[in-house]
């Protein structure tokens, strides 16, 4: 497992679709892309929908040409590793503005951002908070909203992403260009 994977604080996948993704990622990894997320549902009419969230290696944004790239990658290696046995529709995109937050450099890059959080089990009695991330730290980060401040450990968040926001639509999309602020 290299650094870029064990990085991941939140699971990209669950279920049947952490198998797929397990099965395509070293391929994907191998071109440029990390999966960011992997969601299949088993459809209507014995068609299902496997939907691929992609970014380059390293955290910037995909282009049309690029996903139809690893679009072909994924159809051969679902078809040769045969792991869904009814026709299914594959769709293939970079993860948007309002990204899900998987890695740790994700977390990283939204320092001073609007975003959402799910946590496993409640603290004080509430399990969702929506703030602006202040700081990352080791294992956790602190999220202030309605000038309070809440440290969330990365061991109970289920789900975290950005808040579609104006300044969020105004912002640099390339990680790199935006400013990151580390705390240890």
């Amino acid at each position: 497992m290299d650094q870029e994977t064990s990085d991941i604080i939140i699971p990209i996948a669950t279920g049947r679709a952490a198998a797929i993704a397990e099965a395509i990622e070293p391929a994907l990894q191998d071109i440029g892309f990390d999966i960011v997320q992997l969601q299949y549902s088993q459809g209507t009419a014995r068609r299902s929908t496997v939907a691929v969230f992609l970014e380059k290696r390293g955290g910037s944004s995909v282009t049309l040409d690029e996903c139809a790239t690893a679009s072909r990658t994924i159809s051969s290696l679902l078809d040769v590793e045969d792991l869904i046995s009814e026709s299914y529709m594959l769709e293939v995109s970079s993860p948007g503005i309002d990204r899900p937050l998987v890695r740790r450099r994700d977390f990283e890059n939204a320092i001073g951002a609007r975003v959402k959080i799910h946590l496993d089990e409640p603290i004080d009695g509430q399990a969702r908070f929506t703030g602006t991330l202040a700081e990352v730290g080791d294992g956790n980060l602190t999220l202030t909203a309605d000038g309070k401040s809440v440290q969330l450990d990365f061991a109970r968040i289920q789900k975290a992403k950005m808040v579609l926001t104006d300044e969020l639509l105004k912002a640099p999309q390339k990680p790199q260009d935006r400013k990151v602020k580390q705390t240890g």
